[in-house]
């Protein structure tokens, strides 16, 4: 075992003994390189940079030193002032600092959950982590990515805000024993022999946790799982760290068993645990090592915010699979709430790729077995085989123009007046809805663009009564535009509602709705194997007659996607996603001030909510456009929203208040991105408006 070593530096006077008189008094300084302590007198008009090149000069160690930097262990702060005094920084006598290395490697999980070494920079700020991890991996527009603890299931039972803010310890240093992150013998986190693991993967009460150990969540899984990392990933010239680091081994994802994954996977139920699992988001203000993230930390990385744009296919194939892998967990684990006929679109799609997934391996590994070269060796991996050409062309046939119609009654909402439907021919076609006295007029008498508004039904089975309403709110926040659809059949409510939602036309709705097609046996049963949902039963149970429906109506509509490239299906994924009531849905439970009751505040990309806690209720909207002002009040860790109507003042209980400052902060920033796609992030224009002053 290693035994952290007290030395003297070796300065020009450290025969002398010097005099009490001089002014000059003693601090400890940890090498976090070399493991050891040692002493040294320092005046406190010395600066960092004199410092720092005091203890160089006294080591007498030939080494390059230019990526060590002092860290301040009890303020929990790096001394990046080089300029600045040791009176200024209010270092006093009987002070330890520690001179360590900025750099080191972490295990980041994508959001295809793969885990990929990366060797950062603990000292900057996790925004420009974020865009030079991004750059290696191939990710373009790293401004909407951000890095976030791993929580647990537990985690999900307790609220982390500021309710329970400053419960925390005091500020710790991954250097000495007595801190977590630290190893038992006083071995360094920089040191190469070092292996921990960060403050996420701690449990109570409980010795810390390596991601590699057998007590950790993630060693559930199979040998063969991408989250399955030997140790020789943290290894900066392992085979591993070049082959996690490649772009095309995240541009197409290894296939992750549901059972494996639900796991660790966090399934949160209802709007109250929603909201705890944003509680993980790191500062992207602030270093990795001031938020307590060390050496040989796992910390996950994925899509904060979901304004989405400029996504090319030419250019994209890695963000465009990531966004993918992102979305389909976010449905699977019901973050993200879908209707029937969604969820049935959504499993063809998982259903499709699957399949392509096995063929493209099955020929990988034929090619294997012959005189060809290994996909394992340097070589690039073969393409996969390709396939037959389609009738018409992929695109006209994701974007098939099809069409709904049919007699409905509407209705515009006004206050002070009888409810008075009148009868009308409609027309859904792509994004509009078209309103005609008869079918065979050719000028309509309202052309509505469905895109913005909000969907909901209300549907009543005893009465027969089927009603479909569409919302958009206006820009204050207060008057809406509503227009309501009734209608007499129970399936044409279910065609148009999905329509609506879908927003897009890239699916033949009437093929999916239909059930005259026979089934394909050997297909269900691969189906039954792929998907391990509770909801359908194992191989060698019966199968009832309604899974059979369900499963028929999944191969049918992943048969329209057979001459569809995987890239082309992965986008129609996304466009469905993205047009689900509950996308870009970020929620915190909230105490408006003044208030006795707990409300939800959801924030989206283009405005802020705050619901009912009871009910879910809308009590009120706005959109940013109408938005003055935000700050923090960081002593009483409030929030404030100064809008033009009015103002918003609360309290977060679910995640620190930064965490929702910086949501609203982000959303602004990037809606100010030009149409420049070439553009780079403006890292002070995003620190200003997420970091919380006025």
């Amino acid at each position: 075992m290693s035994k952290t070593t007290t030395t003297t530096l070796h300065t020009r006077h450290s025969h002398h003994t010097p005099p009490v008189a001089d002014g000059t008094w003693e601090i400890k300084i940890f090498v976090g390189y070399l493991d050891l302590h040692v002493p040294l007198r320092v005046r406190g008009d010395l600066t960092i940079g004199a410092l720092m090149l005091k203890i160089v000069e006294g080591l007498e160690h030939h080494k390059d030193w230019s990526d060590s930097a002092l860290w301040w262990p009890s303020k929990n702060m790096w001394l990046h002032k080089t300029r600045s005094t040791l009176d200024q920084y209010g270092i006093q006598a009987g002070s330890e600092l520690h001179f360590v290395p900025m750099h080191g490697s972490i295990s980041v999980v994508t959001p295809d959950l793969q885990v990929v070494s990366m060797n950062v920079n603990f000292s900057d700020n996790v925004f420009s982590v974020v865009l030079k991890m991004c750059r290696e991996l191939g990710i373009r527009h790293a401004e909407e990515l951000s890095l976030y603890r791993l929580l647990e299931p537990d985690d999900l039972k307790r609220n982390h805000g500021i309710s329970a803010h400053r419960r925390s310890k005091q500020p710790t240093s991954p250097y000495s024993p007595q801190t977590p992150n630290s190893a038992s013998n006083g071995t360094s986190p920089f040191s190469p022999n070092f292996r921990g693991s960060g403050a996420s993967l701690m449990r109570t009460g409980s010795t810390p946790l390596s991601p590699y150990s057998p007590l950790s969540p993630y060693s559930l899984l199979s040998p063969h799982s991408p989250l399955h990392t030997s140790t020789s990933v943290t290894n900066p010239g392992s085979i591993n760290s070049l082959l996690f680091r490649s772009s095309h081994d995240l541009a197409s994802s290894p296939w992750v068993s549901y059972r494996e994954a639900f796991n660790f996977l966090l399934r949160p139920k209802g709007y109250a645990e929603k909201a705890r699992c944003n509680a993980g988001w790191l500062d992207s203000s602030t270093s990795l090592m001031e938020q307590e993230i060390y050496p040989n930390c796992l910390v996950g990385m994925k899509f904060k915010f979901f304004n989405i744009y400029d996504i090319n296919s030419k250019l994209d194939g890695t963000r465009i699979n990531q966004l993918y892998e992102q979305a389909k967990w976010s449905i699977l684990t019901e973050e993200v709430d879908c209707t029937r006929e969604e969820a049935i679109l959504f499993a063809g799609l998982q259903v499709f790729l699957r399949h392509h997934h096995r063929r493209h391996h099955h020929h990988l590994k034929n090619c294997s077995q012959s005189d060809l070269p290994s996909p394992t060796s340097h070589s690039p991996p073969l393409p996969p085989k390709p396939l037959p050409p389609p009738r018409q062309s992929s695109h006209h046939h994701v974007t098939k123009e099809e069409e709904l119609s049919g007699y409905l009654k509407f209705y515009r909402p006004k206050k002070f007046l009888l409810k008075n439907y009148k009868r009308y021919y409609f027309i859904f076609k792509n994004l509009s809805l078209t309103m005609f006295k008869y079918p065979s007029d050719t000028q309509p008498l309202l052309l509505i663009n469905l895109k913005g508004y909000s969907v909901s039904t209300e549907i009543l089975l005893s009465s027969q009564k089927y009603v479909i309403k569409l919302r958009l709110p206006s820009l204050r926040g207060s008057a809406a535009e509503e227009m309501w659809l009734k209608m007499d059949c129970a399936s044409f409510v279910v065609a148009i509602a999905s329509a609506c939602r879908l927003s897009g036309g890239f699916v033949d709705l009437s093929t999916i709705l239909s059930t005259s097609h026979p089934i394909n046996q050997p297909i269900v049963q691969q189906t039954i194997q792929s998907f391990s949902q509770p909801t359908i039963p194992p191989t060698n149970q019966p199968i009832n007659q309604p899974t059979l429906q369900l499963l028929q109506r999944i191969i049918e509509t992943q048969e329209n996607f057979q001459h569809v490239s995987p890239l082309d299906c992965k986008l129609t994924y996304i466009k469905a996603w993205q047009s689900l009531p509950d996308y870009g849905h970020t929620y915190f439970i909230i105490k408006v001030k003044g208030n006795k009751k707990e409300d939800i505040l959801s924030v989206t990309p283009t405005k802020i909510i705050l619901n009912d806690m009871n009910s879910g209720e809308v009590i009120n909207q706005w959109r940013y456009q109408v938005l003055k002002s935000w700050s923090v009040n960081w002593e009483a860790k409030q929030v404030q929203l100064y809008f033009e109507d009015g103002d918003l003042i609360f309290q977060c209980y679910t995640a620190d208040c930064k965490v929702v400052h910086e949501f609203i902060g982000g959303y602004i920033f990037l809606s100010m991105r030009s149409f420049n796609c070439q553009q780079k992030p403006d890292e002070e224009l995003f620190h200003r408006l997420t970091g919380g002053w006025l």
